[in-house]
């Protein structure tokens, strides 16, 4: 149940750096940057099996970036995507493939604070026996002015 929750905090703590933000005059930068089908490798938990694995995949999406000329950032990403997993130690033979959608937002504000946001939804199927599971993502993180950490989450789950 602290999901809800903490989404609605994030989208309210955006809001109100956003109008704080707003105040301080017109934004010194306001830029958007689409891009498709590029290419992206790392290593990631593989939720089916539980093991780590290598990741290699393709995602598209937006990058939004406003700032202030109070020196306030705002980035945003918005994609989605698709991978193959290869569990470590990898063999060369996929053991899943996952197709997702992955949100982030982070606001730095000019007094130092910061907050950041990730949320990821998508479907992970294990190859060796089609069996389809639903992943959920959720992390946040705020920093205060002095960069000490208020607030640290993360989950993932997988069903």
């Amino acid at each position: 149940m602290r999901t809800p929750f903490l989404l609605l905090m994030a989208v309210v703590l955006s809001l109100l750096a956003g109008t704080g933000a707003g105040a301080a005059g017109p934004p010194a930068v306001n830029e958007t940057l689409h891009f498709v089908d590029e290419p992206f490798g790392d290593v990631t938990l593989n939720c089916g099996t539980g093991d780590l694995a290598e990741s290699d995949g393709v995602f598209s999406g937006v990058i939004c970036t406003f700032v202030t000329s109070d020196g306030t950032v705002r980035f945003s990403t918005h994609t989605r995507g698709t991978d193959t997993l290869d569990d470590l130690p990898t063999d060369g033979t996929p053991d899943a493939t996952t197709t997702f959608v992955f949100n982030t937002v982070d606001t730095e504000l000019s007094s130092g604070r910061e907050i950041h946001t990730f949320t990821g939804v998508g479907t992970l199927t294990l190859v060796a026996t089609g069996e389809e599971l639903r992943f959920h993502a959720v992390a946040q993180l705020v920093v205060d002015e002095d960069g000490n950490t208020k607030v640290e989450f993360f989950r993932i789950t997988c069903e």
